[in-house]
């Protein structure tokens, strides 16, 4: 998995691509039209769960970052070590995952 330097920059730009793909696949779902008032309530719900779930995922990254810098750095570095942060990223994608299921 790839770790990035530029966390905000990742967080606007896939916070704006996944909030227009889900308005787009909602607007042309045919089912938008029946009851606006509720779908755009839904949608608004489904968005929010989504930009929290994205924003928790990069911020768990971006600590997970942080703290392998510094122990490669300083040298630190164990093959364990390594096994250990590619599961704390594992888990941070199943709980992203989780939270957007829960509902």
């Amino acid at each position: 998995m790839l770790l990035t330097r530029s966390n905000e920059l990742s967080q606007q730009i896939g916070g704006g691509l996944l909030s227009a793909l889900a308005a787009l696949a909602t607007t042309f779902s045919g089912r938008f039209w029946k009851d606006p008032v509720e779908h755009i309530q839904r949608f608004s719900a489904q968005q929010a769960r989504l930009q929290a779930a994205f924003i928790g995922y990069m911020n768990r990254v971006a600590q997970l970052r942080l703290v392998f810098e510094h122990d490669y750095a300083t040298g630190e570095i164990t093959l364990d070590e390594l096994e250990a942060y590619q599961r704390m990223l594992s888990e941070a994608v199943t709980q992203a995952s989780q939270q957007l299921t829960d509902h």
